[in-house]
C-alpha cells in the first residue's frame, strides 16, 4: 500500500501493514530501523532565476511559488521550514513527489524533494543542493518484531540486508 505519512501510521494501527517504509520524522511512535540516508534538495525549472546557481537557499521558498508533496503535510520538509523559521509561499499541494516533479517541470514553483525520488526526473528542470545542506533518513517503522508475520520478518530481513549492503 502506499500513502502519505498519516496512512502508513494508520495502516500500522490497524494491523493492515507489519511495517512501513519511509522518511524519520518526529514524533516516531514505532520501533525504526533506518535504512539510508539521502540529501534534500531543491528542485525549479529549467528557467528559474537560480537554475544556474550553485545552490538554492532555504529561505528563497519564501520569495517563490512552493510546490508541497503529502498534501501539505510532508513532516521532513515542513521540520526543515521549522528549523530555520522559513515561511514558504505554498502555491500548490500534491499528493505525491511524481505529480511535484510534472509541476516543477511545468514552471508552476519550486519544491525540497530528496534526491532518491527525483533520480530519474531530469528534462525541463534543475536540481541544486540546498543551502545550508539538508539530510533525511529513511527506514522502517514498524510496531513489533514479535508481531510481524514470518513472511514479513523474511521480508524486513531482506530490505535491512539488501538497502544497507550489510
Amino acid at each position: 500500500m502506499e500513502g502519505i505519512r498519516s496512512e502508513i501510521f494508520g495502516h500500522l494501527d490497524d494491523h493492515v501493514a507489519d511495517m512501513g517504509f519511509l522518511a524519520y520524522a518526529e514524533p516516531m511512535n514505532y520501533e525504526w530501523t533506518p535504512l539510508a540516508e539521502e540529501a534534500v534538495i531543491a528542485v525549479v525549472p529549467e528557467n528559474h532565476r537560480l537554475a544556474d546557481a550553485k545552490v538554492y537557499p532555504i529561505s528563497e521558498c519564501e520569495n517563490d511559488n512552493f510546490i508541497m508533496t503529502s498534501w501539505g503535510k510532508d513532516q521532513e520538509i515542513q521540520s526543515i521550514f521549522r528549523k530555520y523559521n522559513v515561511t514558504p509561499n505554498v502555491k500548490y499541494t500534491t499528493y505525491d513527489t511524481p505529480a511535484t516533479l510534472a509541476m516543477v517541470r511545468m514552471g508552476l514553483g519550486v519544491s525540497f524533494v530528496n534526491e532518491l525520488s527525483a533520480q530519474y526526473w531530469n528534462d525541463h528542470l534543475v536540481k541544486l543542493p540546498l543551502d545550508p545542506p539538508q539530510k533525511v533518513e529513511f527506514g522502517i517503522a514498524y510496531t513489533s518484531k514479535e508481531h510481524m508475520t514470518a513472511a514479513a520478518k523474511k521480508f524486513y530481513d531482506y530490505a535491512v540486508k539488501y538497502i544497507t549492503k550489510k
